[in-house]
């Protein structure tokens, strides 16, 4: 019966390199999240009506990756900041006509404008590309 013996060399450098690997993989990915919701706040803040520029002002976007459980800063969400963008639903959504009971006056009905979901759509197809192209990539370990 014939023995085969196999010698693995370079065990402690392959778990270096991985563990540098996955390092610069993360950093990549939150590089590629916070560069996608700048782009989203760049674009909504574009999109957004002007009448005073207080809801265009308020737009920022805020890491929301601990609240999540998550180790790494992956999750972002973009939304009105502060006082002044306070009426982004009303924006967004739209309203109906009313009627005030006190003194029966009319306010007057605005139209719904998705700005911040259209600025969102905009920028995802881009995000999915970016990293898409980083999953791929091929590094020597």
């Amino acid at each position: 019966m014939t023995k085969i013996t196999f010698e693995l060399t370079g065990v402690e450098r392959f778990e270096v390199n991985l563990a540098k690997y996955n390092a610069e993989f993360i950093s990549d990915l939150e590089r590629i999240v916070l560069r996608g919701t700048q782009a989203v706040v760049r674009n909504a803040k574009n999109r957004a009506p002007n009448d005073s520029g207080n809801l265009r002002a308020s737009l920022r976007q805020k890491d929301v990756s601990r609240r999540l459980g998550m180790s790494h800063k992956l999750a972002r969400t973009v939304t009105a900041r502060g006082r002044k963008g306070n009426h982004l639903h009303l924006v967004t959504l739209g309203t109906r006509e009313r009627i005030v009971r006190s003194t029966g006056r009319r306010t007057g009905r605005m139209t719904a404008n998705p700005f911040l979901a259209q600025a969102e759509q905009g920028a995802q197809m881009q995000v999915s590309a970016q990293i898409r192209e980083r999953v791929v990539r091929k590094v020597e370990i």
